[in-house]
């Protein structure tokens, strides 16, 4: 009820929680039903499951003043990213996204990435990430994105064929930032 009264709250950060379902519910009915000015919204290890994410799709959908989204140490299967991925295509608003330590592979990735371009994500953080192969459907898709600057890609096991691949793409777009660190 107190989030559905705030007319000032911008910033909203319920990491580690382990937030159970129906506290999720209430929270995404909550910001879906309020007139928030909130535009940072930080749910990192909560532990979501596939309803969460359908949650926060449907929070997107009405596209929310939200600039900058955290779901890392949320673990998102393929359906999970397909859901995502589709309803980020509606928020128009999201210029920071952080995906770390998701669980994001050659399979869940592409479901989730291969909406990129269709954003106006400038920030993308997929830190701790298994991709692999899938990485190399990125940087094509990357390749027709205008919006992304910065791409975190610390810590994803990538191989020197992608590096390869990645350099010579990375040429023809408005990427200002690669993070490769290991």
């Amino acid at each position: 009820d107190a989030l559905m009264k705030n007319k000032t709250l911008s910033s909203l950060s319920l990491n580690h929680n382990q937030i159970n379902e129906s506290g999720f519910t209430s929270l995404i009915n909550a910001l879906t039903n309020s007139n928030s000015t909130l535009q940072n919204l930080s749910i990192a290890n909560n532990n979501l499951q596939i309803e969460n994410f359908n949650g926060i799709a449907e929070y997107f959908n009405a596209n929310p003043p939200i600039v900058s989204l955290d779901l890392s140490g949320n673990q998102i299967d393929n359906t999970s990213a397909n859901v995502m991925g589709v309803s980020l295509k509606k928020a128009k608003n999201l210029h920071t996204l952080k995906l770390s330590s998701t669980g994001l592979n050659e399979e869940s990735g592409p479901q989730l990435l291969n909406f990129i371009p269709d954003t106006n994500v400038e920030y993308l953080e997929l830190d701790n990430n298994n991709i692999g192969k899938a990485m190399v459907m990125l940087i094509n898709k990357i390749k027709i994105t205008q919006s992304l600057k910065v791409l975190s890609l610390k810590k994803c096991s990538l191989v020197p064929t992608f590096l390869s691949i990645m350099a010579e793409n990375v040429k023809s777009t408005n990427i200002e930032e690669i993070h490769l660190e290991n």
